[in-house]
């Protein structure tokens, strides 16, 4: 594949995991958080006193995106190579199985396709657009 190619898949990519790590560090200013569905209507888990209440503290797992795009960085103008493929995809499926299983009170998908939670459609969108550009 030509330079330009590759410089513009590595841009693409780092686009995507930087924004995606900028909305995991702002979701709780940017948004009312997780919901979780109580007889049909939004439940917020920011309502709880109790440990429900820090469930958006889950996104900071996709911190670790950090090292793709460090990986990344280092190979610019390099085609991917089979280490950066699996460091790239441990990192979204531990983030993915975190923020689906570790939450107390909220349910991501109800959160993000129910409610339409903007920032968490765009974490979610980045991810998706990371990974197929691998």
């Amino acid at each position: 594949m030509p330079d330009k190619m590759v410089a513009l898949y590595s841009i693409i990519y780092i686009s995507a995991l930087s924004f995606q790590v900028l909305l995991a560090i702002t979701y709780g200013s940017l948004t009312l958080g997780f919901a979780s569905n109580v007889e049909g209507s939004a439940f917020y888990c920011r309502e709880l006193f109790s440990a429900g209440g820090d469930d958006d503290a889950v996104l900071m797992v996709f911190i670790l995106q950090i090292i793709p795009i460090l990986l990344r960085a280092f190979s610019f103008l390099r085609e991917a190579f089979r280490t950066e493929v699996f460091v790239s995809l441990c990192s979204s499926a531990i983030a993915f199985l975190a923020i689906w299983f570790v939450p107390d009170c909220g349910n991501l998908f109800f959160t993000a396709f129910v409610l339409g939670d903007v920032s968490l459609l765009g974490i979610i969108g980045c991810n998706i657009i990371a990974v197929f550009m691998l």
